[in-house]
């Protein structure tokens, strides 16, 4: 069923009809009309080119570190830009704004050039799409007055480049769920004692019998109860009000000592933890890649064993030269080990 050249098929190397998407591959490239060879479009080589060397700048360790130092120099010059001596004159104002336009530019360029590289794959990243949020709106603030105050938060992109910043802030959100069961048993905590004190307390004000008015309303007792969490003139309200009721201490002391000692140290408890997570997690990277690179020297070294003879003095000399130095590593490793585990020993039983 095979059919001779002059029927103008196209044959595979092992002589048989090639199929469909063969036949399409073969033909790619050429012209059709001519049976000419198309050149290939320079577009997609300039793009690719355009796009690795963007990567380069990005990620060279350099560049990283000049970026940081602009976002540090940018924000100490926008806090300077507070001062009366540059807002009162008018030449000094307009020699900071021009200033703070040219680090806005280079921000633009950066992230452009992390376009360039990423694509649309840009906004997959969180920090990087902070990034974007960060600088397009500072183009706004710099069109509205009213927007001005928004260009400090390019303080916050320190975050996004500094890796011990960057870990916290996600050890952080890690802990989102635990903190909002914890926000809403506060809360029910607070709305007892909300109802409970305005029942009590609701006429003092009214009556002269407290200098505020700090139980008239459910709202105001909201208020007055986080004055009472974050300790700020407690025991002053406390003495205001047993004055007339000497029994309220009671209430007082309870909701500080459940708000207060229990509950804010209980998120404090919550995100050492996740500090604790983050650390251990670093600690368990580094043993897997000290293990890995052990089994990999372990393997070069058997494979160079393997080559030689057992006879030679030399080669049993290097063989026992290489098994002390795995011994030392050994150790080394085990020591650093000891050492991290009674470091988390040590905070765990002092947290608790």
């Amino acid at each position: 069923d095979k059919k001779d050249n002059e029927n103008n098929y196209i044959l595979t190397e092992d002589g048989k009809l090639p199929s469909h998407d063969d036949f399409n591959s073969q033909l790619d490239g050429f012209d059709t009309t001519e049976n000419q060879r198309i050149e290939p479009s320079g577009s997609r080589n300039i793009e690719q080119q355009l796009q690795h060397l963007s990567g380069t700048v990005v990620k060279d360790v350099r560049f990283m570190r000049l970026v940081v130092f602009m976002i540090i120099i940018n924000s100490v010059m926008m806090g300077i830009a507070t001062f009366d001596f540059v807002t009162d004159d008018p030449d000094v104002n307009q020699a900071f704004e021009s200033v703070d336009f040219a680090f806005l530019i280079f921000f633009t360029i950066e992230l452009g050039l992390q376009f360039i590289h990423r694509g649309l794959s840009l906004f997959s990243n969180g920090w990087l799409t902070f990034d974007f949020i960060v600088v397009a709106s500072s183009w706004m603030s710099a069109s509205f007055m009213i927007l001005r105050t928004l260009r400090i938060f390019r303080v916050l992109r320190l975050v996004t480049r500094v890796r011990v910043l960057n870990e916290i802030v996600a050890a952080l959100i890690n802990t989102i769920p635990k903190l909002i069961a914890i926000a809403a048993v506060l809360f029910l905590i607070f709305y007892v004692y909300a109802v409970m004190l305005t029942l009590f307390f609701k006429d003092m004000y009214e009556e002269g019998l407290t200098s505020y008015d700090y139980f008239s309303r459910l709202d105001k007792t909201f208020l007055t109860l986080f004055q009472l969490m974050t300790l700020d003139s407690w025991s002053t309200v406390t003495k205001e009000v047993m004055e007339v009721y000497p029994w309220s201490w009671v209430v007082f002391v309870s909701f500080v000592t459940l708000s207060s000692f229990t509950v804010v140290n209980l998120i404090i408890a919550v995100i050492c933890d996740a500090i604790q997570d983050l650390h251990r997690g670093d600690f368990e990277s580094t043993l897997e890649a000290v293990i890995s690179q052990s089994k990999t020297e372990e393997g070069e070294r058997n494979t160079e064993s393997s080559l030689c003879s057992h006879t030679d003095v030399n080669c049993v000399e290097k063989k026992v030269n290489d098994l002390s130095n795995v011994v030392e590593q050994i150790l080394s490793n085990q020591k650093e080990m000891q050492l991290t585990l009674e470091a988390i020993m040590k905070a765990q039983n002092a947290r608790n």
